[in-house]
């Protein structure tokens, strides 16, 4: 994404990218989404949902979700 480290943001994005791409092909090599991300400084605790569709994307074509919490640290 360009410059959101919403979470959320990222994850819909990846969730719609995987959906536009049904046909690119994930066979060759090993695959990472590395989504970097600021929790969300106006909740106490940021919590946050995967949905059970990006999960499945991610698992029928073994990609591995790696989460980069940067605590603000970006600034």
């Amino acid at each position: 994404m360009d410059d959101s480290w919403d979470l959320d943001s990222e994850l819909e994005a990846l969730l719609q990218w995987l959906k536009q791409h049904p046909d690119f092909d994930f066979a060759k090599g090993q695959w990472i989404a590395d989504i970097g991300f600021e929790p969300r400084g106006s909740a106490t605790v940021a919590g946050y949902t995967i949905s059970v569709e990006l999960m499945n994307l991610l698992s029928v074509n073994g990609i591995t979700l790696w989460l980069s919490d940067y605590l603000n640290q970006r600034h």
